[in-house]
């Protein structure tokens, strides 16, 4: 199911039960911890040092994942 169609038939709900927002709630699970400005920054330094390098090098290098690199 496509998200806004989920969303058309959980809206009317949630606005039933006294639920104005329409915000996003707090989700469990584990928060994202490789976006921080130090991080960015050690990739930002990586690039601009070669940047031919790929994103598996700099991932090495910078101990970033892959997909946040």
């Amino acid at each position: 199911m496509k998200p806004w169609v989920k969303q058309k038939y959980e809206w009317p709900n949630s606005f039933k039960s006294g639920e104005m927002s329409v915000e996003g709630q707090p989700r469990c699970g584990r928060p994202s911890m490789n976006r921080n400005d130090e991080n960015v920054e050690n990739v930002r330094q990586a690039l601009l040092e070669d940047r031919r390098r790929t994103t598996d090098e700099s991932s090495e290098i910078t101990g970033v994942s892959w997909s946040s690199c």
